[in-house]
């Protein structure tokens, strides 16, 4: 910046201008005869990007998409022509793989795309082909056919031309000319009509946050006292040659964390030449960062209807559920989350199994916790005093998830007490019932501990 008189000149190090978050639209581009998926027909390729800007979106993501086809597909009871149409017996894939692919589909872009192939003869599916939602574009509507899309796959849509483009029919039933068609499967959006839309996307501004704030700290580093410390050198304002140059040995001299912390010589004739030397307070922006990068990470979990972040492998600390809470939060879930992302995949394949006969349905496996359900100290009491039999007992115990000889020596043998007369209950000891609640209170809090650490193991080896 110069003003008018040309006496004051200011220069930033390294310094760089971002530009405006993508936003989603959908226009028809006649000079290409598609339409365009974002305003720059790139924006598939920003959602992408942004699992490598933000390590707690992606973590989400990657989980979401394992619960959701990870399992796989559930062959109990299926018959042997549902088994094979399963094995995708002329495809590289099999469609529990296709379905892992399509479930992360699914979470990054609201949608995916499968390539379906039918015999010579049109009346059966041969083969099922994934298809990348990021190198697919849809055709310009046909006036004369709105209804009826095309779609054109290109795997470099930076460097679009049309001689590396292929064009597929639409999946149909009917107009089955050429038997190599596209089926694209989107999630039901408001105002979107022709592409898929992540329902992340509300709080995009949130997950490019939390890349900026790992990256200020990284520069910070890198940079040494680039944007935190303002130098001022008094007298005549040089020619701009001149100001590049000391701008070039300033940052050779001092860039770099290796450089960081080090002392800066400067000479001058006189006082009133001497070089005015400001450090600005990056420390405390330091601060305000770590406590911003709190509600961000808040705000991501918000976009994904994450629950409970220990799912994720994402720490809250002074928390630690207990594996009730895991429990709990996961049935949640995938009732809530994850059955009707799965209700989608398993409709699309049903759709496609019906073509060929097959009449049983197609469902995919849900993920449960290896864990067991925590029986609480009150609770534990409750059925060792209760006005039932040993043997009722035992079994509750057994239920519970203690083992048979667990119980027996809790409860006794479990065989029925000879009848007697009814006597008077003794006082109970209050200092023994107190021990007793400590240390079963201690064999619980260790136990539960250790489930947890195991649980998050487990979830963190699967992203």
């Amino acid at each position: 910046m110069e003003d008018k008189n040309n006496k004051f000149k200011v220069r930033l190090i390294n310094h760089q201008m971002s530009g405006d978050v993508p936003q989603y639209s959908e226009k028809v581009n006649k000079t290409k005869g598609l339409v365009s998926y974002g305003d720059d027909n790139l924006y598939p390729d920003f959602l992408l990007g942004l699992l490598a800007r933000s390590s707690t979106h992606r973590a989400i993501v990657k989980t979401k998409s394992q619960l959701i086809g990870g399992n796989g597909i559930n062959k109990q009871g299926l018959s042997n022509e549902a088994l094979k149409f399963i094995s995708n017996p002329w495809n590289e894939y099999d469609l529990e793989e296709i379905v892992a692919r399509i479930s992360l589909d699914l979470e990054i872009y609201g949608a995916f795309a499968l390539n379906i192939i039918w015999t010579k003869d049109r009346t059966r599916i041969a083969e099922i082909n994934y298809i990348n939602p990021q190198t697919l574009r849809i055709k310009e509507p046909d006036p004369d056919s709105p209804t009826t899309q095309e779609y054109i796959i290109n795997k470099n849509w930076k460097k679009y031309e049309v001689k590396n483009s292929v064009v597929y029919p639409g999946f149909s039933r009917v107009n089955i000319k050429n038997p190599s068609q596209i089926l694209y499967v989107k999630e039901y959006q408001a105002g979107r009509y022709f592409y898929g839309e992540p329902s992340y996307v509300s709080n995009v501004k949130s997950i490019m946050c939390d890349y900026s704030i790992a990256n200020y700290h990284y520069n910070n580093i890198e940079n040494g006292f680039a944007l935190s410390t303002l130098i001022n050198f008094v007298g005549n304002v040089p020619i701009d040659e001149e100001i590049d140059m000391e701008l070039a040995r300033l940052d050779q001299q001092f860039r770099g964390s290796n450089n960081a912390g080090g002392p800066m010589v400067t000479f001058s004739q006189t006082k009133d030449e001497a070089p005015i030397v400001t450090v600005m307070d990056s420390q405390k922006n330091g601060e305000n960062f770590i406590k911003l990068d709190e509600t961000i990470v808040s705000k991501i979990m918000t976009a994904h209807q994450v629950v409970s972040p220990n799912l994720f492998g994402i720490p809250t600390p002074g928390a630690l559920s207990s594996k009730n809470e895991m429990i709990q939060a996961m049935k949640l879930l995938q009732a809530q989350y994850i059955t009707p992302k799965q209700n989608l995949i398993e409709k699309t394949l049903n759709r496609l199994a019906r073509i060929n006969g097959i009449t049983e349905n197609i469902t995919l496996s849900k993920y449960e916790l290896d864990v067991e359900v925590d029986v609480s100290i009150a609770d534990l009491l409750s059925v060792l005093t209760a006005n039932i039999t040993p043997a009722q007992k035992m079994a509750v115990l057994v239920a519970a998830g203690y083992s048979e000889d667990e119980a027996k020596s809790i409860v006794g043998d479990g065989k029925e007490p000879e009848p007697t007369a009814p006597l008077t209950p003794p006082a109970p000891d209050k200092k023994a019932v107190k021990v007793a609640q400590r240390e079963a209170f201690l064999k619980f809090r260790d136990q539960e501990r250790d489930e947890v650490e195991k649980i998050r193991q487990k979830l963190n080896k699967e992203i």
